[in-house]
């Protein structure tokens, strides 16, 4: 206490200040506490916030990516089955399409003719068949003036040809071309319209001759063997004549030639009878005379011996 009592006024005046700046630092290091902690607290705040949005951004990230795959499958499977339906839809055009194929094939008439043959094997109308042949046709057989590809039916085609219609043509003599320097092979291409006028895309065919030279084939005969068997007939039958070359007929009464083979046959067994009574007359001794009395004789006495 007497130390203290030495300060002056002015000393303590100077302690007083001490103390309020010793206060005024302690207010200021709490407010600058106060100021850490809520810019503390803000940041926590702020890093929450920013956990929470990109919580938020990453689940819409993952729902938009689902969506996304969603939709991706749903587009995929609906081209899946818009491809299922346009190739269904293509079939089903190439199923009723009309369709014209063209070929040669041997005549069955005669195996070494060769026929052209052109045929609508679709389901529907084909409309203006037009046909291009490359090179041109040739055929060996010009005596005539008959040239296949000066036809109407090479140079304008078909106007219509329902399914199943089949046309032929006698193009060559096999056995003839082969003696010749003619193409065996030919490019054709077939140009047709549907039903309703609609151009169809066009189809080529390669004819080959070649491959049908050395083969074997079984004779076989058609209709066609049979109606010119009956015509050779015809021919033989207009030539017979009531006296020379006709053919002799013989007619007869069956009932009358059976009876008379009956009363044959009859006539027959009796004639066996006597000739086999006149042996054991004879082997008797008994004169034809007395043939009468020998079979009556005869017959009594199997008679006796057939009796018990």
């Amino acid at each position: 206490m007497g130390k203290i009592s030495w300060l002056t006024a002015e000393q303590w005046g100077i302690v007083g200040a001490l103390g309020a700046a010793a206060q005024a630092v302690a207010a200021l290091l709490a407010l600058g506490a106060a100021i850490f902690a809520a810019r503390y607290a803000a940041d926590q705040v702020r890093q929450a916030r920013l956990q929470v949005e990109e919580a938020q951004k990453a689940r819409f990230d993952q729902l938009e990516q689902a969506a996304a795959q969603e939709q991706a499958a749903r587009d995929l499977e609906f081209q899946r089955r818009k491809e299922l339906a346009e190739q269904e839809e293509r079939r089903q055009e190439e199923l009723a399409r009309p369709f014209v194929i063209v070929d040669f094939e041997p005549s069955p008439v005669f195996m070494n003719a060769i026929n052209l043959v052109i045929e609508n094997v679709g389901k529907t109308l084909a409309k203006s068949v037009r046909f291009t042949f490359d090179p041109p046709l040739e055929s060996s057989q010009t005596e005539d003036q008959y040239r296949l590809k000066d036809s109407v039916l090479i140079k304008q085609g078909i106007p219509a040809m329902p399914p199943g219609r089949r046309v032929e043509a006698m193009f060559d003599l096999s056995h003839e071309r082969f003696k010749t320097e003619l193409p065996m092979t030919y490019r054709v291409r077939v140009e047709s319209q549907d039903a309703k006028g609609r151009e169809q895309e066009a189809l080529e065919y390669v004819l080959d001759l070649n491959f049908r030279y050395g083969l074997l084939h079984f004779d076989v005969k058609t209709i066609h063997h049979a109606a010119k068997s009956l015509r050779e007939i015809e021919k033989n039958l207009k030539k017979f004549t009531a006296h020379f070359n006709g053919v002799r007929v013989w007619v007869r009464d069956e009932d009358a030639y059976l009876a008379a083979q009956a009363k044959d046959f009859e006539d027959y067994k009796a004639q066996e009878a006597l000739r086999d009574k006149v042996a054991r007359a004879q082997a008797a001794g008994v004169p034809l005379s007395e043939l009468d009395d020998f079979e009556r004789e005869d017959a009594a006495s199997e008679d006796s011996e057939s009796s018990p």
